[in-house]
Formats: C-alpha cells, sequence, structure tokens
C-alpha cells in the first residue's frame, strides 16, 4: 500500500510540476505606460510629525521616464500636510527589474527626493501587456544623487490603478 501510494505521489508531482505556469509576462518597464491616478497614506512619529494625504496621477512613457508636462502626459499630485493644502506636478525615472520579487522595482520623483519600491499588478495579455495597478512604499528619503528632504515622512505607501494611455 506504501508503495502505491509512493508511486501516486510521485505521478501527482510530476504531473503538477510539468503543468507550473511559467512568467507569462516578461516583467519590464514597458508594462508601465499611461497615466495611474494614486492615493498614498503616511505614517510619521518623529517630531513635527509630517502625516499627510495625498492623490494624483502618475504618467510613465514605458520606457523609465514618469513624465511632466509633455505630449504623453502631466504627473501631479495635491498634498494635505496636517491641514495645509499643495499641489505639484510631478517628474523622474522608474525601472522594473523584478527585484526582490516578479514585477517589482522603484521609482523615483526628482521634485520632491524619494524612492519608491514597486511592485506591478493586474498585467494583461495584449500586445504588449500593460499592467493595470500597482502598489508602492517609501524606501528612501532621498533620492539617488543625495537631494535630501528632510520633510519626507517615515512611512508612505499606497495604490494606483490605470486610467488610460497619455493624450
Amino acid at each position: 500500500m506504501k508503495k502505491v501510494f509512493g508511486i501516486l505521489s510521485l505521478a501527482l508531482f510530476a504531473g503538477l510540476a510539468a503543468t507550473a505556469p511559467s512568467h507569462a509576462h516578461p516583467w519590464t518597464a514597458a508594462q508601465l505606460r499611461g497615466c495611474y491616478s494614486f492615493s498614498a497614506t503616511t505614517v510619521d512619529t518623529e517630531l513635527p510629525q509630517r502625516n499627510h494625504e495625498t492623490v494624483g496621477t502618475l504618467c510613465f512613457d514605458g520606457v523609465g521616464a514618469i513624465t511632466h508636462n509633455t505630449a504623453f502626459g502631466h504627473s501631479g499630485e495635491t498634498n494635505d500636510n496636517n491641514g495645509t493644502i499643495s499641489s505639484t506636478g510631478l517628474g523622474g525615472t522608474y525601472f522594473i527589474n523584478n527585484s526582490p520579487g516578479d514585477g517589482m522595482g522603484e521609482f523615483h520623483i526628482t521634485t520632491t527626493c524619494p524612492a519608491y519600491a514597486i511592485s506591478l499588478n493586474s498585467i494583461d495579455d495584449d500586445s504588449p501587456p500593460l499592467a493595470h495597478g500597482f502598489q508602492f512604499s517609501l524606501v528612501t528619503r532621498t533620492a539617488v544623487g543625495g537631494c535630501p528632504n528632510p520633510l519626507q515622512p517615515f512611512v508612505e505607501g499606497g495604490t494606483a490603478y490605470y486610467q488610460g494611455p497619455g493624450p
């Protein structure tokens, strides 16, 4: 009986391994193209606290740039920083390098300096494939070039949804 169970288990495992899904999409910067609406929230315990709520739009060109005031799209945000309302345009860069997991990378906002980890989701089967959303989380308060931003909170994250192609 043990021998039959072992053979059946081995056959089942081999069958599952043979049908395991492979990566259906090449996770690259090309999956982020067009404009995405986002909402972000912060938590800050350092004094003075810099808690804020943010809504905005990020427009990606599909090759590594977050566009601002271009024919491709207009990125910007409105913040409520402890009751003070402000709006600004956004520009920056991004990459998808599948690290530490599939569909992950970073984006950097040049106007406010922080870097965010990003994880793509809802990739469609179009040609080329397109991400219909992503989650993001603050990973550093300074940009790669050393642009310090002491007004950046310690914890920030959010979700973005596909709006459509750029103009």
